[in-house]
């Protein structure tokens, strides 16, 4: 990746516990990305979330900013993105918004009720004690601000591959659900929906190949698309589904979102 941009200092690192060949993988054209980005945009296109609004954005778990690259070329967004590894950081793409090497504990003064969105991408996953860092995330929205939300869906489908990524659950809409209620006093839950039920299949495919992978190549065995023209293929479904199949009953992912209340 070029573009490399400097980040701040904030907080003190921790040692990377996510595995580092998924950046390397998760490139900007990667189908899973796009799909992820398509699904997001029909999300604020149905609850009349203006892109068109300079909102100020925080990402947190930002990794290399593909994502904040991605929002803010869809939106006039400035998105922050903040991550605890700075291994990500360092190689985060250029944006509008700042780079910071933060822990959402510390609750910087400077950043109290700060933000209009909070993008939560595929990070509630990897969180043990997961309600104490929904509380210091949602400190730095302002009320009224919006809560973006994506996590990995269905424990049946869960296998190597997410614990090798660090995940300690898959979501399903209860859990999510008894999740916003359980912080109902702070949040009110807008719209939770399954996406990529077109997946499923290939996820569970995915399950029984890893059994036979040896460790150190399942993230590259798992995320990786096998060949070129698959990886097309899949982000032109991606495009279909995201736009056809508001609604499916089931998927590999599952998004949410929230408002805090005044």
């Amino acid at each position: 990746m070029t573009n490399l941009i400097n980040y701040e200092i904030l907080s003190t690192p921790v040692p990377m516990e996510f595995p580092k060949e998924w950046y390397d993988i998760g490139g900007d054209d990667h189908f899973w990305l796009i799909w992820r980005l398509q699904v997001l945009r029909r999300l604020l296109y149905d609850h009349s979330i203006s892109v068109e609004q300079p909102f100020h954005a925080l990402e947190l778990g930002c990794g290399r900013a593909i994502l904040r690259a991605q929002v803010e070329k869809l939106t006039r967004w400035v998105v922050d993105g903040a991550d605890i590894n700075e291994i990500a950081v360092r190689e985060a793409i250029r944006g509008r918004g700042r780079t910071f090497l933060y822990d959402i504990n510390d609750r910087r003064p400077e950043f109290r009720e700060h933000y209009d969105v909070l993008m939560l991408f595929d990070v509630l996953e990897h969180i043990r004690g997961v309600d104490d860092f929904f509380a210091d995330a949602c400190w730095h929205l302002k009320p009224g601000g919006w809560i973006l939300i994506n996590v990995p869906a269905l424990m049946g489908l869960y296998s190597r591959y997410d614990k090798a990524a660090g995940h300690v659950l898959r979501y399903d809409k209860r859990l999510m659900r008894d999740f916003f209620q359980h912080h109902s006093p702070q949040v009110e839950m807008i719209d939770i929906r399954y996406w990529g039920i077109s997946l499923i299949m290939l996820v569970l495919v995915r399950k029984a190949v890893l059994h036979f992978v040896a460790q150190e190549n399942i993230i590259e065995t798992g995320f990786k698309p096998p060949t070129g023209w698959l990886n097309v293929g899949l982000r032109a479904l991606g495009l279909i589904e995201a736009e056809l199949l508001v609604h499916p009953p089931l998927g590999t992912s599952l998004r949410g979102l929230a408002r805090k209340r005044p």
